[in-house]
């Protein structure tokens, strides 16, 4: 008996996952003006919101917002040289090279976007903010025009612009990149994979995440990408990793890492038979190579700004807090309410969210958790879904067989710290499984 009770609890252990859980929402400080399509990035405990359309008639803004995560309050940092949207924003926190640059951990550099009202012409500014000395200064300008690309600096300390739209339609399939430690660098381009714009470009380690995107921009249709890249920044090439779970466009400032998790929040999903604006939060575990859900925003929203904060106190309790602000209902319904989650490491079974098949809000307030008796079937799109896990892996249909799928054995120098986790999660729940039948 005992034995039958100590393998149906390690058949639940085998089960469990571990990975990042989210609390309930809690309301912040409201951003004092509302930006859609806005550059933003964190840097030293505070959020940066630069710029974007803050009007429903699509006006842009130059004012640049910042916020506190450990006062849980906003502030105004010098206006941008220009108005404009659709541009990323990318911190330049440090460096593996000696001697560091002196602008390193004080700057953010804004490329490209479209410039004034919608439609804008596209832009091949590139702008740096001092974060001490609250200042702009112009920088090397891209040699093209652009807009949507993904912006970051590397750890070898080169800034980059990947993709993104030579003007309101067309999207590029370079990858530019410049040595900031030069004072007369010049940009420099590589191919990329899959042309697109609306993505993010997150650092991690020697590498840069590009998960998602759209092609096309103004004339219809546009398509809404799944496909997921990796930039080995040493090596100088591409490679392919596991899909998105579904498409998904305009989270480029609300996707990032969290405890060795690539997040990416909310946004929009235009494709036939998708529900447009999105509230669901995917994360992304890169020793697996796969996808599963977390807890989804109180409402949809695209192309909001956030930041992972750790160590902080908010309403009193210490830990680490995930921040979404900003963006829209929709394209042009901006909203000014910031949400914060605390942010914990967990080793359970998968939440039971299904966040793309439920209905999506589009009002305020707050979604509530509960789902439907357990089912599981697979979709036209084929995800498998189910309410009691909704991990997806490269065994499901929707995977990337045909690509270059990069195993989970390369990912080791990222991963470290995520399999220790796991390890110590399933050792301590085993020592607490074989206490009980001692």
């Amino acid at each position: 008996m005992r034995s039958a009770v100590l393998l149906g609890l390690l058949v639940g252990l085998a089960s469990a996952q571990c990975g990042n859980s989210l609390g309930p929402w809690q309301r912040g400080a409201d951003i004092p003006l509302t930006h859609i399509e806005s550059a933003a990035v964190s840097l030293d405990n505070r959020l940066y919101v630069i710029g974007g359309f803050y009007t429903t008639d699509l006006q842009a803004t130059p004012q640049v917002h910042i916020y506190d995560a450990e006062t849980n309050t906003w502030s105004r940092g010098a206006d941008a040289p220009v108005s404009k949207s659709h541009a990323q924003a990318a911190a330049w926190k440090r460096s593996n090279l000696d001697p560091a640059p002196s602008k390193v951990g004080r700057s953010i550099f804004t490329a490209a976007g479209y410039l004034g009202q919608h439609p804008g012409p596209a832009s091949n500014q590139v702008w740096r903010y001092d974060t001490i000395d609250d200042a702009w200064e112009r920088y090397a300008d891209l040699p093209v025009n652009r807009s949507a690309g993904g912006l970051v600096v590397d750890s070898r300390d080169r800034l980059h612009y990947i993709s993104g739209l030579i003007d309101r339609n067309n999207d590029s399939g370079l990858h530019w990149y410049l040595d900031l430690r030069s004072n007369d660098s010049q940009w420099m381009s590589f191919k990329t994979p899959v042309p697109r714009g609306h993505f993010p470009a997150v650092l991690f380690g020697d590498y840069i995440y590009v998960p998602g995107g759209v092609t096309g921009h103004d004339n219809e249709p546009l398509v809404e990408q799944d496909v997921f890249h990796r930039f080995d920044i040493y090596n100088e090439t591409w490679s392919t990793l596991q899909s998105l779970p579904f498409p998904r466009s305009h989270a480029e400032a609300v996707t990032f890492f969290v405890n060795n998790r690539l997040l990416q929040i909310a946004g929009r999903n235009k494709n036939p038979g998708y529900p447009g604006v999105l509230n669901s939060i995917a994360e992304y575990d890169v020793s697996s190579d796969s996808w599963q859900y977390l807890r989804s925003l109180p409402n949809t929203l695209t192309a909001p700004a956030g930041g992972f904060f750790s160590d902080i106190t908010f309403n009193n309790v210490k830990g680490d807090y995930l921040v979404v602000t900003t963006g829209g209902i929709d394209y042009n319904i901006p909203q000014q309410v910031t949400w914060i989650s605390k942010v914990e490491w967990n080793c359970t079974t998968p939440i039971p969210l299904d966040p793309y098949y439920r209905t999506e809000v589009r009002t305020l307030g707050t979604m509530s958790d509960s789902s439907s008796t357990s089912t599981a079937l697979t979709t036209s799109e084929g995800v498998t879904r189910s309410s009691s896990a909704t991990s997806v892996t490269k065994s499901q249909t929707n995977s990337v067989s045909s690509k270059n799928v990069v195993s989970s054995t390369a990912d080791n120098e990222g991963s470290n710290e995520v399999s220790g986790s796991v390890v110590a999660c399933a050792s301590l729940s085993l020592l607490l499984l074989f206490s009980l039948f001692v």
